[in-house]
């Protein structure tokens, strides 16, 4: 796996333990096994992450999001409310 593969699937983790559970159990129920068990190793390691990278990806999120919304007309928005918890 490339440097660029091992970001993609710690910034899929990263989002996904973010996320509300409920909304979260959605998306990981879409992924394919190997998909699933790659985000899952990555999630046992993750650390903590600077809150302006954070922020950064909740804002590039936002705008793909909006986008795809706005061709599908269907509310992706709905997908990047994270818990409050953390």
């Amino acid at each position: 796996m490339n440097f660029f593969q091992q970001k993609y699937l710690q910034i899929i983790a990263f989002i996904l333990v973010h996320m509300k559970v409920n909304k979260a159990s959605v998306i990981i129920q879409k992924f394919p096994l190997e998909l699933l068990g790659d985000v899952a190793c990555h999630i046992t390691t993750i650390e903590h992450v600077n809150p302006e990278l954070i922020r950064e990806i909740e804002r590039v999120l936002e705008k793909k999001l909006r986008a795809m919304s706005s061709e599908d007309s269907v509310d992706y928005e709905c997908y990047i409310e994270f818990d409050d918890n953390e």
